[in-house]
């Protein structure tokens, strides 16, 4: 009996615990429900109710690779300005753009960043810091030194028609501009920044500290002060494999001032950049009001896309953060692709199907079948 009584006891205290923990729960979620619909500062700006309790739905979308076309539908539906979660504001407003990215910009980058790669000048989120490493950099991307390493860009894209001669079918390559052999880079069984590490000591070994070579490396080496292009590359080939009169076109005005192949890359830039999310900052202190909403400290915000395509085409972004290698990519894309179009016609082979190259967005914009498969006709043959 003594026992049965000590159970029941345990029992009835168990079940008053349970009744108070779900309590607290419901009454936890009530204040969640009540802060966000009616207290929150963000509380009127128009979204899906979800975003107003949590980001976690958007890590599901994120996981999707649908971050961007998400973002555009709710944009579709709601307007200019949605909340995507508690914390965090999309603005689909050209008039806010400088006031998030310009030169003098009070907004700092998220400290997202600060976790999607070590430490470097990308993801610096302080100012100051992000400025004194910026000036160290500047030099090796400057245009002299992109004038300097042009030689090799061009060796590289020699090896690219070479290996399309013997083929005829390729995928795209990876560019090899900072060292001369990236070979093993993806099968390589250490992590990243050690594999980094190694080639960096090879590059040293093989070029010494004070190269006769001219390249990217020499640069940073002697203290004079990535891939996105290669995605830019296979949208335009893409793109181009369909259209043989463009072909042509851009064939015949390869020894002239190229308008027409610079329109191609800008179309290509501003439909398929790399980077196609809105690049997250940071409200600094104080309250700031955008676009007729109060937005309180540390709000996330950014700008997904924009129909004003002429006066605020920014692939590369603007202001403080903009792009260090705009130039060399640039360049690299235009080498790649008249190259390539002055001695072939292309067509996308038959394996290729349009939703392969449909996107999904990882932060960086990927095709959707992880290939592009290229049929190269040589011009002779024609």
């Amino acid at each position: 009996m003594i026992l049965q009584g000590l159970l029941q006891d345990h029992l009835h205290n168990l079940n008053a615990k349970i009744i108070i923990a779900f309590s607290l729960l419901g009454a936890y979620i009530a204040w969640r429900f009540f802060y966000a619909f009616f207290l929150s500062p963000l509380r009127r700006v128009p979204g899906p109710p979800v975003a107003k309790l949590t980001h976690k739905w958007l890590l599901f979308v994120e996981l999707a690779g649908k971050r961007a076309k998400t973002v555009h539908g709710l944009h579709a539906k709601y307007g200019p300005v949605v909340q995507l979660s508690p914390e965090e504001v999309s603005f689909n407003t050209s008039p806010v753009i400088n006031q998030l990215y310009s030169l003098h910009t009070e907004f700092l980058k998220a400290p997202w960043y600060k976790r999607i790669t070590q430490g470097g000048v990308f993801n610096k989120t302080n100012i100051t810091i992000h400025q004194h490493q910026q000036k160290m950099l500047n030099h090796a991307f400057s245009q002299s030194s992109i004038n300097n390493i042009k030689p090799i860009m061009r060796e590289q894209m020699q090896k690219l028609i070479k290996r399309i001669k013997k083929k005829h079918k390729t995928k795209p390559l990876i560019s090899t501009l900072p060292f001369k052999s990236i070979q093993g880079f993806f099968t390589s069984n250490n992590r990243i920044y050690k594999y980094g590490e190694a080639r960096f000591n090879e590059y040293i070994k093989q070029y010494k500290r004070t190269p006769q070579r001219k390249d990217l490396l020499t640069k940073l080496i002697q203290k004079e002060t990535r891939q996105k292009e290669g995605l830019t590359d296979t949208k335009i080939t893409s793109k181009i494999t369909q259209q043989p009169k463009l072909q042509e076109q851009i064939r015949k005005e390869l020894s002239q001032s190229l308008p027409l192949l610079n329109a191609v890359i800008n179309k290509a830039l501003r439909k398929h950049s790399a980077v196609i999310i809105g690049l997250l900052q940071v409200m600094p202190s104080g309250r700031r009001e955008i676009k007729g909403h109060f937005l309180p400290r540390n709000t996330v915000v950014s700008i997904p896309s924009t129909k004003n395509i002429k006066r605020l085409f920014m692939p590369f972004t603007k202001g403080l953060r903009q792009c260090l290698g705009q130039a060399m990519a640039l360049f690299e894309i235009r080498v790649t692709v008249s190259m390539i179009v002055k001695r072939y016609l292309l067509s996308l082979d038959k394996e290729t199907k349009p939703a392969d190259m449909d996107f999904v967005d990882y932060f960086i914009m990927l095709p959707k079948g992880e290939k592009c498969l290229v049929n190269f006709i040589p011009i002779e043959k024609i």
